[in-house]
């Protein structure tokens, strides 16, 4: 395998310990000619100089930018453009400042490993099949839910027991669904629509690999095997196959459990008959049969859909897996129409879509609750009898949101959308890169492309958690996922290639997130199904975007994927014990850090420290006791970043609180002192009232009471006193102002530092 390593960035043959983490880059690389926009967080610098490595020769030289302030993660950050570098190797940033970032590639290949990984992450969530080793290498397992004898759940109308096996696990759980397969089979194939050359036949190293047909098509079809079984004998279609709770942390063949086919729906019927109808022109030249077969289920399942337009489906009360609710389907129609249209050319389809002339009008980037825009996709791009000016509609509505889209990345500090966060949000992120590669294929407009490349880097560590979202891939890779096989199978490493969920503020899991700030409500831990899940619709539009960045920026040379049979370079985890996560501390002269590092490699190298998102230091691996200067009463944040000498790393952070020791009454607006605004950030203003002439003394200290200022003034009673102060260097928290006439204390008051 071609390990895609982050090598640390080296100088004259010592490591620079260089505050890696306030330098955000692609961790993987770049494209010779793709955009290339670090974001620096470390907002005192103000130019840089990209190095080659490993000679050190400074082969690029920039300013930064201004500082933007981004509201999501509360990070103030500036941006490094060395787009115009687009020589391949290997080289780092360094700040004017002295800092470096990790090491990364320029390369025409950079993004083609893991753009085949996440395909191949499909292959490791197949249901009922056994996964050998000459195909899963070191994550090879037992077949589990044979699915050969599926109770009939009394809300499907059927009694008995059927045949379901086949299909992929939907996430990080053992159910399979066939709304939340109707968007990942979508954005699969329409891989294939595009770039029908791309994962060719014996390039993606699975069990069908030499049989003539495209890989991804050979993948796709165990899903499609499994959908047939979900249609009942009226046309309509089954909403899943789970057991009635989510199973424990356990290997697929543990679980034998009852599984039952659940519901049936309006949603899941026209997924069922969009992607089928995509299957039937798809397949046809590869095997007629199937896809004659595939049309007829599409055509059966639209009728089934006319008859019963608006059948939601939610939980039977005795069912407690993933529900994939959806009670608006006009969506659903639409896309379903989209496909038949194309493959069948009927003029039913025509005018049902002539009848929707106003929904086409508008485009969406889609998610599995609303995929009108999968039709408007295959609408722009592949041959169909649909009015042209109802075509030009179409296309106008994608490039119209593409433009809005272009210019939200080009405003926003981290350079993302406006997406936003929640649940899911990578899948997001990832769909809305596809839906820009549209953009650029409808136009030939570079700047689309471009954008699309963003949001790659976006997922791949330029963001403000500073992981990389997938699971082997990148410097700080995803490490604990909430996935059941790379939980249960002992393995260190988790299944290369899958995409984790993402940022998600809603926090739906009750595990405690140290970030609580939008952009960074990420929690690296297994528990995390909020945060850190896995699921086949966030990787389906991940694998059409690295894909496609790949298809239009590499360099187009045969590739063959190599499992891998040895156990890759893990980097050293982090135990973090104290301060422990949600604990209060009282104020005292210092915050003890205590920590450990376990490396199965044993390489590890050093830790770097953040405190409050700012750096603190940097010390060897061995260090597991750290003391901090005191801290002012309020909330904070420390994080640790471990790495090992290949350039691998892991985060652990921890949010606490400092409690005052003493307890201060807090006076506003008195008669005699009071200060404004109060919380402040930046600057403070004290204002007294003095009853007598005097020496006035104004003391600012911690809650602890350690002296922070001292100020003096001469009172004048007749004459209000107003002191600004300048907060700059006052670290967030409360602190204690006390003013004093004539050596007496005269008021006293609470100041928050924001």
């Amino acid at each position: 395998m071609k390990i895609i390593a982050v090598i640390l960035c080296l100088t004259a043959g010592s490591t620079l310990l260089g505050q890696y983490m306030d330098i955000r880059i692609n961790q993987l690389g770049y494209y010779p000619q793709a955009p290339k926009i670090a974001m620096i967080k470390q907002t005192q610098a103000t130019s840089f100089s990209v190095l080659r490595l490993p000679d050190s020769a400074v082969v690029y030289n920039g300013n930064l930018t201004a500082v933007k302030y981004d509201a999501d993660s509360g990070d103030s950050i500036r941006w490094a453009d060395f787009s115009g570098l687009t020589t391949e190797g290997r080289y780092c940033i360094r700040l004017s400042t002295g800092t470096t970032s990790l090491a990364f590639q320029i390369s025409a290949d950079i993004l083609r490993e893991v753009a085949y990984a996440s395909l191949r992450s499909y292959y490791y969530q197949r249901c009922s099949y056994e996964l050998i080793q000459p195909y899963a290498g070191i994550w090879s397992r037992k077949a589990g839910h044979p699915d050969t004898s599926v109770i009939y759940h009394s809300s499907t109308g059927r009694t008995g027991k059927g045949r379901s096996p086949k299909g992929w696990y939907d996430a990080g759980d053992y159910g399979k669904y066939t709304v939340n397969a109707g968007i990942s089979v979508a954005n699969l194939l329409q891989v294939y629509e595009l770039f029908p050359d791309y994962f060719a036949d014996s390039t993606v190293s699975i069990p069908e690999s030499g049989n003539g047909i495209n890989d991804l098509l050979d993948e796709v079809r165990f899903e499609l095997d499994w959908l047939a079984t979900m249609q009942d004998t009226d046309g309509g279609v089954f909403h899943k196959v789970t057991t009635a709770n989510f199973s424990g942390f356990i290997m697929p063949e543990a679980d034998i459990a009852d599984r039952y086919f659940i519901g049936k729906g309006t949603a899941a019927t026209l997924d069922f008959s969009a992607m089928m109808a995509m299957a039937g022109r798809i397949y046809r030249p590869f095997d007629s049969v199937f896809a004659d077969q595939c049309v007829n289920m599409a055509r059966k399942a639209w009728q089934w859909a006319v008859k019963h337009p608006s059948v939601a489906f939610k939980n039977p009360a005795d069912i407690h897996t993933g529900e994939y609710g959806d009670n608006s389907f006009g969506d659903e129609f639409l896309w379903a129409a989209s496909e038949l249209l194309i493959t069948t050319n009927d003029s039913a389809y025509l005018q049902y879509l002539r009848s929707k002339a106003t929904s086409l009008q508008t485009y969406t980037v889609p998610g599995w609750p609303n995929v009108a825009g999968l039709g408007l996709q295959s609408l722009a791009t592949i041959p169909n009898s649909l009015d042209s000016n109802l075509l030009a509609t179409v296309r106008n509505a994608i490039i119209s949101r593409c433009k809005t889209l272009r210019n939200e990345i080009s405003t926003s500090p981290y350079r993302i959308t406006q997406t936003g966060f929640f649940w899911g949000s990578n899948g997001a992120y990832a769909q809305t890169g596809v839906t820009l590669v549209y953009g650029f294929k409808l136009t030939g407009d570079s700047s689309y492309l471009k954008a699309a490349a963003e949001l790659a880097d976006y997922l791949l560590g330029k963001n403000a958690t500073g992981y990389s979202f997938f699971t082997y891939y990148g410097t700080v890779p995803v490490m604990n996922p909430h996935h059941r096989p790379s939980y249960a199978d002992n393995i260190v490493m988790p299944i290369p290639g899958f995409l984790s969920g993402g940022p998600n503020p809603g926090r739906q899991d009750n595990v405690q997130y140290a970030w609580l700030q939008p952009a960074k409500s990420f929690a690296d831990v297994m528990e995390s199904y909020a945060s850190n899940e896995v699921a086949i619709n966030w990787n389906a539009p991940a694998t059409f975007l690295l894909a496609a960045l790949d298809h239009y920026y590499g360099n187009k040379q045969n590739y063959i994927y190599p499992p891998i049979h040895t156990m890759p370079n893990c980097p050293p985890t982090i135990t973090l014990t104290a301060p422990a996560l949600g604990s209060s501390l009282k104020q005292t002269d210092s915050v003890s850090i205590l920590f450990s590092l376990r490396d199965p490699d044993n390489n590890a190298s050093f830790v770097e420290i953040y405190v409050d998102n700012k750096y603190y230091t940097t010390v060897p691996a061995g260090t597991k006791t750290l003391k901090l200067y005191p801290l002012p009463v309020g909330e904070h944040i420390i994080s640790i970043y471990s790495f090992d000498s290949e350039g691998k790393g892991h985060e652990k952070s921890t949010r606490f609180k400092v409690v005052s020791a003493v307890n201060v009454k807090i006076e506003k607006n008195t008669p005699l002192m009071s200060l404004f605004p109060n919380p402040a950030e930046n600057r403070i203003t004290i204002s007294i009232n003095p009853p007598a002439d005097g020496n006035l003394r104004i003391e600012i200290t911690s809650t602890a009471g350690k002296s922070i200022v001292r100020l003096d003034k001469e009172a004048i009673t007749t004459t209000a006193i107003e002191i600004p102060v300048d907060l700059t260097y006052f670290g967030r928290g409360t602190y204690v102002v006390t003013a004093y006439l004539s050596n007496k204390r005269l008021a006293q008051a609470k100041m928050i530092v924001n």
